[in-house]
């Protein structure tokens, strides 16, 4: 068994190497990679979030420098380190730039959630879309950061039993071999 597994190590590492350079060099590859890491159910919706607080944070930022918003889409172009919501800007900025509002160019794209694009449409009627947009990047910077502890604090237990299996597992093999040898005598 120790001689398979050098050839097993190498293919696992060759595979991995060849995945991480295709993801680089093929955009298709990595937006249906993007894709895919979106949809798992717990952490799908946390990288989501991520990406909608990255999006926020960048456009509401340019917005609060005088950007003029057709222009800040240029510069959002990798902002969110997501091929999907990279697409979802060049939509978005594509729309915008014909006349449509922001806040329906967002929803065409299917990316953001109910919860983001109400008070994106309040606030472009206001006239207060980089304070709106900032907002709603710190309060999902506070969903994500609750998220992750929450996470955190519910892996504890399984690590903990995961570790009292390792430790049980490991007294069973040492001791196993003492008690056979009291039986043999």
């Amino acid at each position: 068994m120790a001689h398979c597994i050098g050839p097993i190590t190498l293919l696992i590492s060759t595979g991995t190497l060849l995945a991480g350079i295709g993801l680089r060099r093929s955009t298709t590859l990595r937006t249906a990679y993007d894709h895919f890491i979106l949809m798992p159910p717990i952490i799908g919706p946390l990288l989501q979030q991520l990406a909608i607080t990255r999006w926020s944070r960048a456009l509401g930022t340019l917005l609060k420098t005088g950007t003029p918003l057709a222009d800040a889409f240029n510069i959002m172009a990798k902002i969110t380190n997501n091929a999907v919501f990279d697409q979802a800007t060049l939509n978005i900025s594509h729309r915008v730039r014909r006349g449509e509002r922001l806040a329906n160019a967002m929803r065409a794209t299917g990316c953001f959630p109910p919860t983001v694009l109400q008070p994106i449409a309040i606030a472009e009627e206001s006239g207060s879309l980089d304070t709106m947009l900032n907002d709603l990047a710190t309060l999902n910077e506070q969903q994500v950061d609750m998220r992750i502890a929450t996470l955190a604090n519910s892996a504890e237990p399984l690590m903990i039993i995961v570790l009292g299996l390792l430790v049980g597992g490991l007294v069973v093999a040492m001791y196993l071999p003492i008690i056979q040898l009291g039986n043999v005598i």
